[in-house]
């Protein structure tokens, strides 16, 4: 996504609390999908779940609690789904050294857990119990419990707190959610 930063003139009163309303929102139903993305066997199931879950939500006709449009929800969803990702893929980076340090373990168990930290949802998987198993390369089944067993615990230790939306003063849009255009001179912005 690309971000565009503006210098606003002072809002009215009205406009300015429209839009602290429209992030409140957005958090708000943020978080209902960060509480569910967060749940590791939902990692684990891959980026298609992302969107077959916003079509089993459109298809069960979700009305969110927080007046959103559809458009508007649809954009918290897959802004959680995204945090989520992100989570998972600092994880994975900040447990990399960790594996280093075991000069004890073979060639093929370092090749082992760094293929599982390479994939975030291999990661997740690893997580919710289901341990990935690598096709292209052999690594001792003895091994695989040894790395997996130690990666399950450094996770638990390192991931802390599921991501949550702390603070609710932005929200995402997409070229469809806006029209800029100008008026007597100035450059306005239409939020739908």
């Amino acid at each position: 996504m690309r971000t565009v930063k503006r210098i606003s003139r002072p809002l009215n009163n009205g406009k300015w609390n429209q839009l602290v309303e429209l992030a409140r929102c957005y958090a708000a139903e943020k978080q209902v999908h960060l509480a569910h993305f967060s749940d590791a066997p939902f990692a684990a199931s891959g980026a298609k779940k992302e969107r077959a879950r916003r079509d089993e939500l459109v298809q069960a006709s979700y009305r969110n609690g927080y007046g959103l449009q559809a458009r508007q929800w649809k954009m918290a969803e897959k802004d959680a789904y995204e945090t989520v990702d992100r989570q998972w893929a600092a994880l994975a980076v900040e447990i990399r050294p960790w594996v280093m340090q075991h000069t004890s373990w073979s060639e093929a168990a370092h090749h082992y857990a760094f293929w599982l930290l390479k994939d975030a949802r291999r990661l997740a998987e690893l997580i919710s119990g289901r341990a990935p198993v690598p096709t292209h390369f052999t690594v001792m089944p003895a091994e695989q419990k040894q790395v997996r067993n130690y990666l399950r615990r450094v996770i638990r230790r390192k991931r802390g707190e599921h991501p949550t939306a702390k603070t609710a003063r932005s929200f995402a849009l997409d070229a469809n959610m806006y029209t800029v255009f100008e008026q007597a001179g100035s450059q306005f912005i239409s939020v739908m």
